[in-house]
């Protein structure tokens, strides 16, 4: 099992240095300004800068309503011959921001090939290689990995008699209306 959280005391020891690395960026692009021409090279970076400050003071202050550990996503995998699976898992969606399943796959990989597996089986990908799907997001996460996607044969009906058959469609349409 894999689980995903957030240490409150480091997260914010790691936005205070982002912060004190921004002013620093920001100080020096100051000096710089009030040297050379004012060009929009200078003027955009400077605004990519206050806008990274701002994001961090944000998540600073978001920071301060989180537990001293915070989970927010976990992952139950299966193990059988060669092959790991990742049977079921899932997160809290208001710390999606952190994406939580690129800490939880790249882990689940390096234990299959410390333990020598073969295959790393993500499951969930239905058929949604539309990219107009709603789940084709799914899809691009693990793709994003590298492997390949195995396509099975999927489900059908074999009707023995299809007059039966049809009169069981007939009947199941009816009754959903």
């Amino acid at each position: 099992m894999y689980v995903v959280y957030i240490d409150k005391k480091e997260y914010v020891n790691n936005l205070k240095n982002k912060i004190k690395e921004e002013k620093i960026k920001y100080n020096e692009l100051k000096e710089k300004i009030k040297h050379d021409n004012v060009g929009h090279k200078l003027k955009e970076q400077e605004k990519i800068i206050i806008q990274a400050l701002d994001k961090y003071n944000s998540e600073l202050e978001e920071a301060k309503g989180l537990e001293n550990v915070t989970y927010i996503a976990s992952m139950l995998t299966i193990t059988k011959y060669n092959e790991v699976v990742s049977f079921a898992s899932g997160m809290d969606n208001s710390y999606r921001k952190f994406n939580p399943k690129y800490i939880m796959y790249p882990k689940m990989i390096n234990d299959a090939i410390e333990d020598k597996l073969v295959f790393v089986n993500f499951l969930g990908v239905k058929n949604i290689f539309d990219i107009n799907d709603s789940d084709y997001g799914v899809y691009e996460v693990k793709r994003g990995f590298g492997g390949k996607t195995i396509e099975y044969i999927g489900e059908f009906d074999l009707p023995l008699n299809k007059v039966l058959y049809y009169v069981y469609n007939l009947v199941r349409k009816l009754k959903n209306k």
